[in-house]
């Protein structure tokens, strides 16, 4: 894994966190919907409460997302739309390339057949050629 994946699953981790926290939870529904450890989810969150992605209500023991955070969340989604139509794009591409691949592969085959009848019609011969 290089670091570019690392930082992508780390910030689909934080985007996970946001989602869960847009209508406020406790730390407790964070480690069941996101399924880390504890300590794993206080040092993911300790660093968004610094980025002011989270915000935590003493009061009622919540988090909760913050304008930030929603910002950080539209990027995200923009990003994931961004990749996933490049993705279209060069499966559109790879298609193309693979049915002109086909068709010439198609056109080789036709000139390599040739076929003979008799005067009748009635007798028929091919012949595969080497061009």
């Amino acid at each position: 894994m290089s670091i570019g994946d690392d930082q992508d699953a780390y910030a689909m981790i934080m985007a996970n966190i946001l989602k869960v926290c847009k209508d406020g939870c406790t730390k407790y529904k964070i480690i069941q919907e996101t399924h880390l450890s504890h300590d794993q989810i206080r040092r993911i969150m300790a660093e968004m409460i610094d980025r002011e992605l989270l915000h935590y209500i003493e009061a009622h023991s919540v988090f909760i997302t913050t304008d930030k955070g929603y910002v950080f969340l539209n990027r995200r989604q923009q990003l994931n739309t961004f990749q996933n139509n490049c993705k279209i794009v060069d499966n559109k591409s790879k298609t193309k390339e693979e049915l002109n691949s086909i068709a010439s592969k198609q056109n080789i085959i036709h000139r390599k057949i040739q076929l003979w009848t008799n005067k009748y019609q009635n007798e028929f011969a091919i012949r595969l050629t080497g061009a």
